[in-house]
């Protein structure tokens, strides 16, 4: 696909960056944002959580771009609405394959949102879509600022910014998988193979369009797509 024009925040050379106490307050609102999510239902409920989780992230970039969120959230064209779904698609047929191949290797923990799914009634299920595409606009804000924060770093420490990018792209796929290890059991292979790959996948849209709309729209068509044909399945088995 063709290139944008917009500016991958904090890569150029001469490019502003932010100082370090910025940084700080971005990376650490990553983290309280990740921490509201696991405590989850058991204190806060899972509305309460999720809107911490997307929330607390969002001021953390809000602090980071002295709130410029336009560097990273700029108004979705239909380019980066096309470029979204393209990703998305491709997640929904290359993730599978991972899959399969990770089965055959080692030992793997099933995903619990299948059992979850199986369990709903039918007047809850808009809910859920509801409350797992604002989660997801959450992970996108999760994985951007820590891509944002190696990368920069990478240039900072002088290296080129193709290389700065490969670096901050597996970094926060790394990280992305580490936040998943609870869900799979701690199969911590598996969390890397497949949610790392498929975080690779969704960040593509966000370094194509330099939008991460792009990204979040990747990521909603994916997992609904998937919440979607698991539900059609548990119905039918039912």
């Amino acid at each position: 696909m063709a290139s944008t024009s917009r500016p991958l925040p904090f890569a150029d050379e001469g490019a502003a960056r932010p100082v370090a106490w910025r940084w700080a307050v971005a990376l650490l609102a990553v983290a309280a944002g990740f921490t509201a999510l696991l405590l989850g239902e058991a204190t806060l409920g899972m509305l309460p959580a999720v809107l911490l989780f997307v929330g607390v992230p969002l001021v953390g970039l809000y602090v980071l771009t002295e709130g410029r969120l336009g560097l990273v959230l700029p108004r979705p064209t239909g380019r980066d609405i096309a470029v979204g779904l393209g990703f998305g698609l491709l997640n929904l047929l290359a993730v599978p394959l991972l899959g399969l191949g990770v089965t055959q290797l080692i030992p793997t923990a099933p995903n619990p949102v299948g059992d979850l799914l199986s369990g709903l009634t039918p007047g809850a299920v808009p809910g859920f879509f509801a409350l797992t595409g604002l989660q997801l606009v959450g992970e996108e804000l999760v994985t951007v600022i820590p891509f944002l924060a190696v990368m920069a770093l990478m240039r900072r420490l002088g290296l080129p910014r193709g290389a700065a990018v490969a670096i901050g792209t597996i970094a926060a796929a790394l990280a992305f998988a580490a936040m998943h290890f609870p869900t799979y059991q701690w199969h911590i292979l598996q969390a890397v193979v497949l949610i790392g790959g498929a975080r690779l996948i969704l960040l593509g849209a966000y370094l194509t369009t330099r939008n991460l709309w792009a990204s979040v729209i990747a990521h909603v068509f994916n997992d609904w797509t998937l919440f979607g044909v698991l539900l059609l399945v548990a119905n039918a088995g039912g």
